[in-house]
Protein backbone atom coordinates (compact mmCIF):
# COMPACT_ATOMS: atom_id res chain seq x y z
CA UNK A 1 0.00 0.00 0.00
CA UNK A 2 1.29 3.46 -0.86
CA UNK A 3 1.78 5.93 1.94
CA UNK A 4 2.16 9.66 1.73
CA UNK A 5 5.21 11.24 3.26
CA UNK A 6 5.73 14.94 3.55
CA UNK A 7 8.96 16.30 2.21
CA UNK A 8 10.88 17.95 5.06
CA UNK A 9 10.42 21.70 5.04
CA UNK A 10 13.29 24.03 5.76
CA UNK A 11 12.63 26.11 8.87
CA UNK A 12 12.36 29.78 8.07
CA UNK A 13 12.39 32.87 10.19
CA UNK A 14 9.11 34.74 9.97
CA UNK A 15 9.27 38.51 10.08
CA UNK A 16 6.08 40.41 10.80
CA UNK A 17 5.17 43.84 9.61
CA UNK A 18 4.14 46.33 12.27
CA UNK A 19 0.55 45.96 11.09
CA UNK A 20 0.68 42.17 11.50
CA UNK A 21 2.26 42.49 14.95
CA UNK A 22 -0.41 45.03 15.97
CA UNK A 23 -3.08 42.59 14.77
CA UNK A 24 -1.57 39.83 16.93
CA UNK A 25 -1.55 42.18 19.93
CA UNK A 26 -5.19 43.11 19.23
CA UNK A 27 -6.18 39.43 19.09
CA UNK A 28 -4.33 38.80 22.35
CA UNK A 29 -6.29 41.64 23.97
CA UNK A 30 -9.60 40.19 22.76
CA UNK A 31 -8.75 36.75 24.13
CA UNK A 32 -7.60 38.21 27.44
CA UNK A 33 -10.68 40.41 27.84
CA UNK A 34 -13.19 37.72 26.89
CA UNK A 35 -11.51 35.11 29.07
CA UNK A 36 -11.91 37.46 32.04
CA UNK A 37 -15.50 38.15 31.00
CA UNK A 38 -16.26 34.43 31.02
CA UNK A 39 -14.56 33.98 34.40
CA UNK A 40 -16.50 36.89 35.91
CA UNK A 41 -19.77 35.75 34.36
CA UNK A 42 -19.44 32.20 35.61
CA UNK A 43 -18.50 33.31 39.13
CA UNK A 44 -21.34 35.88 39.40
CA UNK A 45 -24.13 34.03 41.22
CA UNK A 46 -26.49 37.03 41.03
CA UNK A 47 -26.91 36.96 37.25
CA UNK A 48 -30.29 36.07 35.82
CA UNK A 49 -30.25 33.20 33.29
CA UNK A 50 -30.88 35.60 30.40
CA UNK A 51 -27.94 37.81 31.43
CA UNK A 52 -25.74 34.76 31.92
CA UNK A 53 -26.60 33.42 28.48
CA UNK A 54 -26.11 36.81 26.84
CA UNK A 55 -22.70 37.35 28.47
CA UNK A 56 -21.49 33.89 27.53
CA UNK A 57 -22.84 34.26 23.99
CA UNK A 58 -21.15 37.65 23.57
CA UNK A 59 -17.82 36.31 24.82
CA UNK A 60 -18.15 33.27 22.57
CA UNK A 61 -18.80 35.45 19.52
CA UNK A 62 -15.81 37.69 20.32
CA UNK A 63 -13.54 34.66 20.79
CA UNK A 64 -14.74 33.15 17.51
CA UNK A 65 -13.99 36.44 15.76
CA UNK A 66 -10.51 36.51 17.32
CA UNK A 67 -9.88 32.94 16.15
CA UNK A 68 -10.96 33.83 12.61
CA UNK A 69 -8.67 36.88 12.58
CA UNK A 70 -5.79 34.82 13.92
CA UNK A 71 -6.34 32.12 11.28
CA UNK A 72 -6.34 34.75 8.52
CA UNK A 73 -3.18 36.34 9.87
CA UNK A 74 -1.40 33.01 10.19
CA UNK A 75 -2.43 32.03 6.66
CA UNK A 76 -1.04 35.32 5.35
CA UNK A 77 2.39 34.83 6.96
CA UNK A 78 2.74 31.04 6.60
CA UNK A 79 6.04 30.39 4.82
CA UNK A 80 4.87 26.95 3.69
CA UNK A 81 2.50 27.51 0.79
CA UNK A 82 1.83 23.84 0.19
CA UNK A 83 3.25 20.59 1.48
CA UNK A 84 4.90 18.54 -1.24
CA UNK A 85 3.62 14.99 -0.74
CA UNK A 86 5.66 12.12 -2.14
CA UNK A 87 3.90 8.79 -2.62
CA UNK A 88 5.99 5.72 -1.99
CA UNK A 89 4.93 2.21 -2.86
CA UNK A 90 5.67 -0.01 0.15
CA UNK A 91 4.75 -3.24 -1.63
CA UNK A 92 8.18 -3.49 -3.29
Amino acid sequence: MAKAKATPVELKQIILTQEQFDKLRYIQDIIDTETRTLKDTISDTDLEPIELGFNIGSAHAALNDACDQLENLLDSIDPVEEIDWTWEDESK
